[in-house]
């Protein structure tokens, strides 16, 4: 009985991981430093990705020992560069088989790469059916404000740009909409307003993207099953 205790434990806890969301938060302010932030965060772990955090100055670093320390690795990564250089000229072929040998080179990687690209292109519906269904049913788009505050150097273009960009974000989430489920935050989350007094436009994004990793395991496993079923049909013709 204990042992189906622990099973089901592992299970639930396994269960619980793998229908957690991961969430990656995308903003971007016209009033911040660094205008455009990024982080991810699943269960209790966040990480930032931007903007980078900055390096802080160490005094030590600029010490006189280090400096001398650095030097020296310096030299000898220069000269071990260097013996290996010659020990390539000295044990290799001559310079004109070691330039068809990097040419050969370049032609079989040119090969491969063609190949890959090749067989992309022949698993492309399979590619694009399985991201289309990885998109609509597993992710998530929560919109926690889109806030536009249109500005122009007269009236007029203030008028026309706010029209344009009223249209573009109308277009934008009408489309997003139609493949990809969309939660709104709350009532006035959208917002674009024409500023007459302003010469800029002024914008204030954050929406946020998850994903459960049970989600991106189905996607990878339906992408490798189609692909297994294709190259054992394409073996069957031949």
């Amino acid at each position: 009985m204990t042992a189906l205790y622990i099973i089901a434990a592992i299970v639930s806890v396994l269960l619980f991981l793998l229908f957690s969301r991961v969430y990656i938060t995308l903003g971007y302010s016209t009033a911040a430093e660094n205008g455009l932030s990024l982080d991810a965060s699943y269960l209790f772990l966040r990480f930032k990705i931007l903007p980078k955090k900055a390096q802080k100055i160490k005094l030590r670093d600029y010490s006189y020992k280090n400096f001398q320390k650095s030097k020296k690795k310096r030299l000898a990564k220069e000269k071990e560069d260097r013996l290996r250089k010659s020990k390539k000229v000295t044990h290799g072929q001559s310079a004109k088989k070691a330039e068809e040998r990097r040419t050969n080179e370049k032609k079989n990687d040119r090969d491969e790469k063609k190949n890959a690209v090749s067989m992309i292109w022949e698993l492309r519906g399979l590619i694009l059916n399985v991201l289309g269904s990885f998109i609509s049913q597993k992710l998530r788009l929560d919109i926690s404000r889109i806030h536009i505050n249109v500005g122009g150097k007269d009236a007029a273009v203030t008028a026309i740009t706010y029209g344009l960009v009223t249209e573009a974000v109308g277009a934008l989430l009408a489309a997003l909409e139609d493949f990809i489920h969309i939660k709104r935050r709350y009532e006035n989350e959208v917002m674009i307003t024409p500023d007459f007094t302003s010469q800029r436009l002024d914008a204030d994004i954050l929406v946020r993207i998850s994903v459960t990793p049970a989600g991106v395991l189905s996607a990878a496993v339906s992408l490798i099953r189609g692909y297994i079923s294709k190259i054992v049909k394409n073996n069957l013709k031949i």
